[in-house]
């Protein structure tokens, strides 16, 4: 299936989401986030040779190293470069939260962050926005960086953000050799990102944290799903900028994860949000932000998240558990995956929240018979039958003995032939 049959709902959607149409800015932006990428071990790698894209980077633009103030946790990191808040503002603080209604853990998820992301704000202002995978709520999948980079390419975004974790773990262990290799998988995925960075544009590489290595190695063991995992973490990270109006060398001293929201908002020539402890990168680009901050819409963010739940009562919130969740590859805490997330709101009706769910699993999994089954069924609901039988007739080719597929392509096919009856 390809992904511009969903230009028409998600047309609308954005249209509800934005304010209305923005001037176009003058640059794009990609925004790699990548998991626990140590300054030092990068720098190491590069003098030995070992790292050529990271080195590439260095040599054509800005480098240096990112701080987190923030507890050294993957969601609460990733949520402060998301949003440019604080977790007090942003209300990620944790892997997981006490449900105030059932008393049980529950994974956090993108829905429980009070605050916008960097691409929601932008794309409230008309501009074309991406995010794939990224914490809280997003589970970095095998080809999500080539489905992003193909995006980028192909569908022209003023902004795309994407996180990714090459080292899977790989930095907690012993095995000098498993980390080398891991490193150089991050190298491949910075390599891939330059080439498809292409004119008028920025590539923004950014993780939040680094990894204790070496003599500073804690004694007990990480666990990527708990809070001991932050004793492994050191609070700096690394800043790599490359593209139009970077200026080259290094980036001095001082710049940190909050700052990377404000900065990407100056980019694309919008001020930050009001509430925004970060500034724009001055010493890092040549270009100059508005003046002014724009409008917090926090608000609106959080009354879509409780429309879509089916919620009434705007000041009310629902038990947690009633948020799909979504949480990291591995974890024992349960895990929601596209699939499931897709099944789970078209049987609650909620084709908003389905389509996003399917558009999803399409991307990570085209081959699935039950992804196009769900494609197919949610096209029903749009009214777009045609669509829904080349869906249903991807899923039977895939799974010949996919006996409910059958049975839609049938009713679909009696639909075309005959307008006025209605799928059951």
């Amino acid at each position: 299936m390809r992904l511009s049959r969903w230009a028409l709902p998600v047309a609308i959607l954005a249209a509800t989401a934005c304010g209305g149409p923005g001037a176009r800015p003058g640059v794009r932006v990609l925004l790699l986030g990548i998991e626990a990428l140590d300054p030092d071990l990068v720098a190491e790698g590069t003098a030995r040779g070992a790292l050529p894209a990271f080195a590439r980077l260095a040599r054509e633009g800005a480098s240096g190293r990112l701080r987190s103030s923030t507890v050294l946790l993957r969601p609460v990191v990733w949520a402060t470069i998301a949003t440019g808040r604080d977790p007090r503002d942003h209300g990620v603080e944790d892997f997981a939260v006490t449900d105030p209604v059932t008393r049980s853990i529950v994974p956090v998820n993108d829905a429980m962050r009070r605050a916008e992301a960097v691409w929601e704000i932008l794309a409230r202002r008309g501009l074309r926005t991406e995010a794939f995978s990224w914490p809280p709520g997003g589970r970095p999948a095998p080809d999500g960086v080539p489905a992003a980079l193909a995006r980028w390419r192909e569908d022209r975004p003023d902004l795309l953000a994407v996180f990714t974790d090459p080292l899977a773990g790989a930095e907690y262990g012993s095995d000098g050799r498993a980390l080398e290799e891991a490193l150089r998988r991050a190298d491949r995925i910075v390599g891939r990102a330059r080439e498809a960075l292409g004119a008028h544009a920025v590539l923004l590489v950014v993780s939040g944290y680094g990894v204790r290595h070496g003599a500073a190695r804690p004694r007990r063991a990480a666990d990527p799903h708990r809070r001991t995992v932050a004793e492994w973490h050191r609070p700096e990270g690394i800043l790599l900028a490359v593209g139009e109006g970077v200026r080259k060398g290094a980036i001095p001293p001082g710049a940190e994860a909050v700052d990377i929201a404000p900065t990407v908002l100056g980019l694309l020539g919008h001020p930050k949000v009001r509430g925004m402890p970060g500034r724009f990168l001055t010493e890092v680009f040549a270009a100059r932000p508005p003046e002014g901050t724009l409008p917090s819409g926090d608000e609106r963010r959080r009354r879509r998240i409780l429309e879509g739940l089916g919620v009434k009562d705007p000041d009310a919130w629902p038990s947690l558990e009633a948020l799909p969740a979504l949480a990291y590859p591995g974890s024992a805490l349960t895990v929601a995956d596209p699939e499931n997330l897709a099944a789970y709101w078209l049987s609650r009706d909620d084709t908003k929240e389905a389509l996003r769910a399917v558009r999803a699993a399409l991307r990570e999994r085209p081959e699935s018979p039950t992804v196009h089954f769900l494609a197919g069924e949610l096209l029903q609901r749009y009214r777009r039958h045609r669509e829904a039988a080349r869906e249903f007739r991807e899923a039977v080719r895939l799974d010949p003995g996919f006996l409910a597929a059958w049975l839609r392509l049938a009713r679909a096919r009696k639909v075309l032939r005959h307008p006025g009856e209605a799928v059951g």
